[in-house]
């Protein structure tokens, strides 16, 4: 950046996202194009600029500045703590660049000063056994535990018992929420180092993590409706950044993490992470619309206006927690790779997915199939 320019980092950015000015993000804004600031902001979406870009205009579209900047913190937020600059990061947390800023559980996990993550593996793929939801993971070489991975967590998650029984590092200079919706409960987070984790044949190592103080009252609630009857929760986007693949086999129930998978030529993305969550489109009556990947759900949901005579018959009614909605077979133009496809789907009644972006509804579980993530060429199928 040329000396003579009195802008902050901060200022160049955030102005840049007050006027959605998409270029900020293509090299058409050459002018910061050597920035080390700029170049973790592309790191962090992997080269697809172009999906992004118009993700977040379409995001944006009806958003104030103050929505915008606050969004968009978030990314300068994790950007300083790519290029390892930690105290900038907590400097800007303070700043005025985000007030009233919420702090999510994913964040806490990554502001405490631990050691870098690292993976030992000597073999390419590791299969483990895995029934939908769970598989088995072990933790200080013999200690087995019960791990529930959905795409959609913020994170790892780690229970306060098991963080008390192995007097693992904490940090509670920092905190954040979590909510539960459905219960309609929320969870102050602390963090938490996992010094190890092995899955199959791969042993992570110092993972950030947070684990979260319930009541008494409020854990025996989630137990008592199996919600909470795991050891740990682990989000996809923590594999993000250190493998190349996640394969979720749910017809021959196993998981698959790949190390290393090929770059492939004219691949386009169709994939992106929102909220630390991967964001996809699928089109239903002719129309484009975008959800969540959330293999923590067991079903497919969507809001009741997508829901038509024309497109679905209606099954049955369910529930989850203390949430009541109605069931139907909907068929959609196309969700990833698959056309024309039927698929189970809840009437979410216009239930709030996310608050920041303009995410429509979100695919769960798709069982008796594949759904495997490509993090190297940033694509996701069913197969």
């Amino acid at each position: 950046m040329p000396a003579n320019v009195q802008k902050t980092d901060n200022e160049i950015i955030l102005e840049s996202y007050q006027s959605i000015n998409i270029g900020f993000f293509t090299e058409q804004n050459s002018t910061y194009a050597n920035n080390d600031l700029f170049k973790a902001f592309q790191s962090r979406i992997k080269g697809d600029k172009k999906s992004y870009a118009k993700y977040l205009k379409t995001s944006f579209d009806n958003a104030t500045k103050t929505d915008v900047k606050k969004a968009i913190g978030n990314f300068l937020y994790f950007a300083y703590l790519d290029q390892g600059q930690r105290q900038k990061a907590k400097e800007f947390e303070k700043s005025s660049d985000l007030i009233n800023y919420n702090l999510n559980s994913n964040i806490v996990a990554k502001k405490a000063d631990y050691p870098e993550v690292e993976v030992e593996t000597l073999t390419n793929i590791t299969e483990i056994e895995f029934d939908q939801f769970y598989f088995d993971a072990i933790v200080n070489a013999n200690d087995t535990l019960k791990v529930f991975f959905d795409t959609c967590a913020p994170g790892i998650k780690i229970s306060q018992d098991l963080v008390e029984k192995h007097n693992w590092k904490t940090d509670t200079t920092y905190y954040g929420y979590s909510t539960m919706p459905a219960m309609g409960m929320t969870f102050k987070n602390h963090s938490v180092l996992l010094p190890n984790l092995k899955i199959g044949e791969f042993e992570f190592k110092n993972l950030p993590a947070y684990y979260s103080l319930m009541s008494e009252e409020q854990e025996k609630s989630l137990k008592e409706k199996g919600i909470e009857d795991h050891d740990i929760l682990i989000g996809i986007n923590v594999f993000e950044e250190l493998v190349d693949g996640v394969e979720f086999d749910f017809e021959d129930g196993k998981l698959r993490l790949i190390k290393n998978l090929p770059e492939l030529e004219g691949i386009i993305p169709n994939f992106m992470m929102a909220d630390a969550k991967p964001a996809v489109e699928f089109k239903l009556s002719g129309k484009t619309q975008t959800a969540f990947v959330d293999t923590g759900s067991p079903r497919h949901v969507l809001p009741d206006q997508f829901i038509t005579e024309d497109n679905s018959y209606f099954k049955k009614k369910g529930n989850y927690g203390d949430f009541q909605y109605d069931i139907f077979y909907v068929k959609y133009d196309k969700v990833l790779n698959q056309k024309h496809i039927w698929l189970d789907t809840a009437d979410y009644g216009g239930f709030e997915v996310s608050d920041t972006f303009n995410i429509d509804g979100l695919f769960g579980s798709f069982l008796g199939r594949t759904l495997a993530f490509d993090f190297r060429n940033r694509r996701v199928e069913i197969n």
